[in-house]
């Protein structure tokens, strides 16, 4: 398989993957606007993203990865490109897969809905 085709089919599945992202943010949002307490929290242990009072994710801030299985899942889309381009994240969360996209050469945008959490 040359490379021209990889990168075809590497983009279809960022794109695959952002299309199911947003369908699941559409289909599980609520009518009313509901109210959350967002907070980061430097640790010892790394970087904590707490939502109302619970504990949703822990970034080891030397290098960046996450606790979280879902940005692991995330990041293979990266890997299947030759060189590094650009990419559009829906959401920042904690910021680890932005900050690990950036430090591998990665052009990186990101759209964050929810303003208290960028």
């Amino acid at each position: 398989m040359n490379s021209k085709c990889l990168e075809r089919r590497s983009g279809a599945a960022i794109l695959l993957v952002s299309w199911f992202s947003l369908f699941l943010a559409f289909s599980m949002g609520c009518k009313t606007p509901v109210q959350h307490h967002y907070a980061f929290r430097d640790t010892e242990d790394g970087r904590l993203l707490v939502i109302d009072g619970r504990i949703k994710d822990v970034v080891d801030t030397s290098d960046w990865s996450s606790s979280s299985r879902y940005v692991s899942v995330m990041e293979l889309p990266a890997h299947m490109f030759v060189s590094p381009r650009k990419a559009l994240l829906f959401g920042s969360g904690t910021g680890s897969l932005a900050k690990r996209l950036i430090l591998s050469g990665w052009g990186v945008d990101v759209i964050e809905a929810d303003t208290r959490t960028s």
